[in-house]
Order: structure tokens, then sequence, then C-alpha cells
């Protein structure tokens, strides 16, 4: 690792033979450091600045920053009245399917109440070139490495700096039917907002085969905040990879102490009441003996209370009537007691509940 330095020039030999030779000179005096790097192979990743240098932007009162990208209005008009700008010379994402959008909104911006559609139509027209950063759902990035890269919304690191209460769901390439039989190795990455009860799709990154056209399914999760559940009742073609999602969705599940299917039938007010009712039945039980939580506040699987304890806290909670009588029942984990609760607000009786939970 060299710091305070930057890459000079160097020559790349037809035949890649012998190590290339690179120069470095320093950031700060702007001097060749006398120090040569050897290597074998390198990667070339110094990006695109917009080339306005000699456009005599300036004359016609168009401003530019220090790279010399023209600056826009989320209308994409520049600082001289009806000049507008698109593509590349606006600098970041530089890619041809936003500039291609950034064409179609100045053009729809220049003729105004031309343009027929809604307003919501012509609202989504409005191109703001710093949306990228701001409003990272907006579209989908594609890599064309090999293998491929693809990635829209938010990861989950970037989500929890925003207070997002993120969980990631994964899913290897070798997880579904098309993975094994083409041998491809890859993953995706599935994102949702854990604090909303129908847990959002809020990310989606690929890596591995055909990553760049499985995005367009994930942007379309993003966009719509689509919820874990429908990714999850979603039946896609077999062997595709676009089991993929689905394989993710149910790692996604796994992880919840809520999950899609109690969620689909109890708030989250509703679940964290039977939570606290859960450990104050445990410790009444326990006489009042410490319990400790897992550091992600999940109640571990070895507490139990009483059927009888699981029957006053469904009544607590309009489940059961006060005038039911109880069947009698094991000892239930917390687990096996949401489950409970959740086939008595389906309408099952109690007897039948506690077979079904019997069965988690």
């Amino acid at each position: 690792m060299r710091f305070d330095t930057v890459v000079g020039e160097f020559n790349v030999p037809p035949a890649l033979c012998n190590p290339i030779g690179i120069q470095l000179i320093s950031s700060s005096k702007k001097k060749r450091t006398g120090e040569t790097l050897e290597v074998d192979m390198y990667l070339f990743a110094a990006g695109r600045i917009p080339n306005t240098a000699d456009m005599g932007l300036d004359k016609a009162g168009i401003q530019i920053d220090d790279r010399g990208r023209v600056m826009v209005d989320e209308n994409l008009e520049t600082s001289a009245k009806n000049v507008y700008a698109a593509g590349d010379v606006l600098g970041p994402p530089g890619l041809a399917s936003t500039g291609i959008e950034q064409g179609t909104a100045a053009v729809s911006a220049m003729f105004g109440d031309v343009y027929e559609g809604s307003e919501a139509e012509k609202g989504s027209l409005k191109f703001d070139p710093k949306s990228y950063l701001s409003a990272p759902d907006r579209f989908p990035i594609g890599i064309w490495t090999s293998p491929e890269v693809s990635y829209i919304g938010l990861i989950k690191d970037k989500a929890l700096e925003q207070g997002i209460q993120a969980v990631e769901g994964r899913a290897r390439y070798a997880d579904t039917t098309r993975g094994r039989v083409s041998r491809s190795r890859g993953m995706l990455k599935l994102v949702v907002d854990a604090e909303q009860r129908d847990l959002p799709v809020i990310g989606v990154s690929i890596f591995g085969e055909d990553a760049c056209e499985l995005v367009h399914y994930g942007m379309e999760l993003v966009q719509s905040k689509r919820s874990l559940r429908k990714v999850l009742e979603a039946t896609h073609a077999a062997v595709t990879y676009h089991e993929l999602y689905k394989v993710a969705a149910a790692d996604i599940d796994s992880q919840l102490e809520f999950g899609v299917q109690l969620r689909q039938v109890f708030t989250m007010e509703t679940l964290n009441s039977a939570k606290e009712a859960f450990l104050d039945a445990v410790k009444k039980n326990r006489r009042g003996s410490k319990i400790n939580t897992g550091d992600d506040g999940k109640i571990p699987k070895n507490l139990t209370i009483p059927y009888s304890d699981a029957e006053d806290i469904a009544r607590s909670l309009s489940l059961m009537n006060p005038i039911d009588e109880g069947v009698g029942g094991p000892e239930f984990t917390f687990c096996q007691f949401l489950e409970f609760l959740r086939q008595l607000r389906k309408g099952q009786s109690s007897s039948i509940s506690v077979r079904a939970a019997e069965l988690v």
C-alpha cells in the first residue's frame, strides 16, 4: 500500500511476458518519487470526466463545476435560460440508461404542458442529477465484469447507517437447481426493513452469471416496496436463477423473531406485548430469576411456560373467551407459544392449536 502517491504514465507491452513497471508520483509534490512498482496485472478504474473544456460554455453563461460537469436543476435546465443538458456531461452515474432517461426528462421540461399524461407521470420524468446518491432505488447499476455484478437500493450496512432496522437474506447460486446444473458460482442478497410490518424489500445485490439481467426483477421489488410475503409466494419458472429471490427471502424469514406468517395476522404491537407477557410468565415461574436474552433480543429456545400461562396470555390478547376452559397441554417454548397464538387468531380451537404448536 502506497499513500500520497498517484500512478504516472506507463506502457503495457503487447505480450505480458515480463512484469509491468509503474512509476509513482507524489500527490503533494507532483514529482516522481523515484520508486517503480513491478506488477503482473493492474486494474484500470480511472473513470471518465465530461469533455467540456474547450466548448466555451462560460461565454454562453453555462456554469460548470471544478470537474467540468454542467450544472443543472431538477428539470435539467442549465444556468443559461432555455438551455438544457443531459448525459455524461452531467457526471455520474454516466450510464447509457440514465442518459436516455435524462434526455427524455429534458425534452419534456422544454415543452412543459405539451407533454400528454397525468401529473404523476410528468413528475416521474423529473431527474435530479444528484438523485443517484439521494435515491439509490431510482435505477439499477450493472457492472459487466466476469462474473457480473449488479445492485439497486440499499445494502445492509448503508441501511443500518440510516437508522433502518435492516435484515439481509442470502442465496448462493448453488442453492438453486439452475446453479447446480450450470455449476455457476455467485450470490444474491436481499435486504428488507424489519421495522415495517410487511417487511418491504429495500435493496438487492447480485454477484454472478446474468446478474445484470436478474437485477431488473429486484428493481421492481425495491421500487414497489414489495413485501417479503409476496416474494415468498411468487412462483418462478423451474430451473431459473429467479429462484434465488425466493431462497434469499426464506433466509430472511428464518432470521426473524416475528416472521412473515405472524405479521400477517398480528400487529407488531400485539407481538411485542405477547413477548413481554411470555417473559413475565417465565420470571413468575422462576420466582424472579434473571433471564438472559440473546444479543439480538431473541428469547432463548430453552425457556418455556406452562400451558395454563399461555392460555391466560391468549385471553388477555382477546384470542380466547374468558369463559373458555383449558384443554391442557405441554409447556411451550416461545416459538411454540407464538404458533399457538397464530392458530387461535385463525379461528382454531385451543385443542387444535396445541397440536399445531407441538409440531413446530
